[in-house]
């Protein structure tokens, strides 16, 4: 269950990642990244979980969000403890990443900014493609970026989590936000 958290802060992440790159140039301000996110199953169950610690890198070319899997808590501390150690394996794959080719990304006008991006999702050692939508609002001399997109957590070989028959859906909702500054 954790694993459908993670998956969803990894696409956040990857949408914040994005429209950092639409302002370029700016700057992940620290401790302004979030990533959420959401997974339901049978009889109204909805997992939710959050995490901190999103990384923007600029890379010249593209932009790259990691998100720190290991960082995702859904406040169960048996639940967390499954998801990372048997779903997500975050020993072995302990960030996701998106990864946005600049050339991509819409510059921002008027101070504002919505739509979809292509990227590619790596995560539990699998990439995909991926089209994550976002918005951007000017704040200051920076920009607040929202980000979200849903995933299927079986294209990147994560089994779905289930416990005392109770399995969750394998669609997951990623949404992340953060603030940029400017250099």
């Amino acid at each position: 269950m954790n694993i459908y958290q993670k998956t969803i802060i990894a696409l956040c992440a990857s949408t914040a990642a994005i429209l950092v790159a639409s302002s370029a140039p700016a700057k992940l301000e620290r401790g302004s990244g979030t990533a959420k996110f959401s997974a339901t199953g049978p009889g109204g169950l909805r997992i939710e979980g959050t995490g901190e610690g999103v990384v923007v890198d600029d890379r010249g070319d593209e932009i790259v969000i990691v998100v720190p899997i290991n960082a995702m808590s859904t406040g169960i501390s048996l639940r967390d403890k499954h998801m990372k150690e048997k779903y997500l394996e975050t020993g072995k794959f302990p960030n996701a990443e998106l990864h946005v080719k600049r050339e991509s990304i819409q510059a921002l006008a008027g101070g504002a900014n919505s739509g979809t991006v292509n990227g590619t999702l790596r995560l539990h050692g699998k990439e995909r493609a991926v089209t994550p939508s976002y918005s951007a609002t000017k704040s200051g001399d920076g920009f607040f970026v929202n980000g979200k997109m849903d995933i299927d957590m079986r294209e990147f070989g994560i089994e779905v989590p289930s416990y005392l028959g109770m399995t969750v859906k394998p669609n997951v909702g990623i949404s992340v936000a953060f603030k940029t500054s400017g250099n």
